[in-house]
């Protein structure tokens, strides 16, 4: 049991900044999603895997109250973090399992859709939880631990854009 109330700080703040990037790690890959010497799907499968991934958001943030209520905030925040955690480690995995390329697809969808439920999970259970830490500041935590979700989410999408470019491999 973790007791500096720093180290939980620090511990939840990243959390939150993870989750950003875990939430848009599909958006940001979708040139390798599309390649067809990779997973080959059109764009408009690409753009269908984001369906299934909203409503499982959706359903996971209305769930969240009702499971944390139940099961208590830190085992939600951790099947939360646990679904995006193996999701991205299952999806890294695909191409080497999958070799029929007509069940990417659907596999691809079932992967997003638990990234999305575990995704809607965290974030919903890291609110109570960053203003338990803040009893005085309950709003400015949010605020600050919202900024880092959003730093998240748009720190991939800028390192894989700046990966692409393969000159900056050489440097």
């Amino acid at each position: 049991m973790i007791v500096s109330k720093n180290y939980k700080i620090l511990i939840i703040y990243l959390l939150a900044f993870l989750t950003g990037v875990n939430f848009v790690i599909i958006p940001s890959l979708s040139a390798i999603f599309t390649d067809i010497s990779l997973f080959g799907l059109s764009s408009s499968q690409f753009g269908n895997l984001f369906i299934p991934q909203a409503l499982c958001i959706i359903t996971s943030s209305l769930l969240t109250p009702l499971l944390v209520n139940k099961f208590g905030p830190k085992k939600m925040l951790g099947f939360g973090i646990l679904l995006m955690l193996l999701t991205t480690a299952i999806l890294w995995a695909t191409h080497y399992f999958i070799h029929d390329k007509s069940l990417i697809f659907s596999v691809l969808t079932i992967i997003v859709s638990i990234l999305g439920f575990g995704f809607g999970i965290s974030i919903t259970t890291l609110n109570p939880i960053v203003a338990d830490l803040f009893p005085k500041k309950q709003a400015s935590a949010i605020v600050i631990m919202q900024f880092l979700v959003v730093l998240g989410t748009s720190s991939l999408p800028l390192m894989v854009s700046f990966l692409k470019d393969n000159n900056h491999w050489l440097r």
